[in-house]
């Protein structure tokens, strides 16, 4: 080989005369190539007087006493009084300066290498509904464009959609992104405005932001608030309705100034009573059953004489001792037997099929502050 594969660079050859020469002309194609910076893609007659280092990539119909026998859709560098073509490998990139856009060479075409830098380009217009029009809208730069939203209407029920496009693999014209705008009003005419912006995802708006006046709101793809961030508190839209993780998707750590407040309204309950003998005969065997431990991921990385020991049970164990009174331990709040799922290379969560039984996997765990109180009657029996 007398190049480098993807640059094209030339290698020094054994016993080659003026080294320097080869050298230099590598130098000036990494000049050309590395943080490349384009006039244009769409000018296509050959410039008479271009600056030295320019960079163009030659639209179809390109004309010119070089360009005519360059390829189209190269890069033409000018460099030392003349052009040099140099042919692009599929993820090179290119900044243009006259769209102000960063494109990329697929193989086959220049394509930008941001959808939305697309869509919010001052050459491809975005759609508008609603009560905002074009005039109503200024995009300065596509870089950091900048949406003047001016509505039309007047008080309560005043509203605008701004919707953002971009091809798709097919080329196809399909929406990226909305912003809606929406005010509300009182009968002395003050006006709370909302703005909501979503991505979509597929053929539905995925989880999108919501910002008000006053909160900032989460939303689901049917426009269900689920969350909401009001008053200095994250809260759910809803009461009892989301939960913080799950037995698949765990959080690592939570760290709290204080602890967690479960609700114990009695109004809320109803009271079977005590524990009874076969309950209590279940507690003193779960006691029996603590055990120090290690995570079998701590032991797999650090070794068995690094990973931490942990105090606590076993859910298995604790089933084993309901069982073993004939107490069914899925009756009980402070066991838990959840589906196992896990996310797939496509991002779709599906459940894990144990490999021995071939049946969907299932994860245990306890609540340890219902455990820790389903033992205090013989914990206090011991002490007394």
């Amino acid at each position: 080989m007398d190049s480098s594969t993807n640059l094209q660079m030339p290698y020094l050859m054994p016993s080659q005369a003026q080294k320097h020469v080869t050298v230099n002309e590598s130098l000036r194609r990494l000049d050309g190539l590395v943080q490349a910076s384009a006039v244009s893609r769409s000018i296509s007659e050959q410039p008479a007087d271009p600056a030295d280092g320019a960079i163009y990539l030659l639209p179809a119909g390109k004309t010119g006493a070089a360009w005519d026998g360059f390829t189209n859709y190269a890069i033409a560098y000018h460099v030392d009084g003349a052009w040099e073509q140099i042919i692009p490998r599929a993820g090179w990139r290119v900044w243009v300066a006259d769209e102000g856009r960063l494109l990329v060479w697929d193989g086959t075409g220049w394509t930008v290498a941001n959808p939305f830098d697309q869509a919010l380009n001052a050459a491809d217009t975005p759609r508008f509904s609603g009560l905002v029009s074009q005039a109503d809208v200024t995009i300065e730069t596509p870089s950091n464009p900048t949406l003047d939203i001016v509505r039309t209407g007047a008080g309560a029920g005043a509203a605008g959609r701004v919707d953002f496009f971009a091809p798709d693999d097919s080329g196809a014209s399909q929406i990226m992104g909305r912003m809606d705008c929406v005010v509300s009003g009182d009968a002395a005419g003050a006006e709370t405005s909302a703005y909501r912006w979503s991505l979509k995802n597929g053929g539905a708006f995925g989880l999108g932001l919501q910002l008000f006046a006053t909160d900032t709101r989460f939303y689901a793809p049917a426009g269900t608030e689920r969350l909401r961030l009001e008053a200095g508190a994250l809260r759910p839209a809803a009461d009892d309705d989301i939960s913080a993780g799950s037995a698949s998707f765990r959080f690592s750590e939570v760290f709290s100034a204080t602890g967690a407040i479960n609700t114990s309204d009695a109004r809320l309950k109803t009271v079977r009573g005590p524990l009874d003998a076969a309950e209590r005969r279940a507690a003193r065997a779960v006691l029996a059953a603590v055990c120090l431990y290690q995570f079998a991921d701590a032991v797999a990385v650090k070794g068995e004489d690094g990973a931490r020991l942990h105090a606590g049970l076993l859910a298995q164990d604790v089933a084993a001792a309901f069982a073993a009174e004939g107490l069914d331990p899925e009756r009980y709040g402070l066991f838990c037997a959840d589906a196992e799922f896990e996310t797939d290379e496509a991002g779709e969560t599906r459940p894990v099929i144990d490999p021995v039984t071939g049946e969907p996997a299932v994860r245990y765990g306890l609540r340890y502050a219902e455990l820790i109180v389903f033992l205090l009657p013989v914990l206090g029996e011991a002490l007394a």
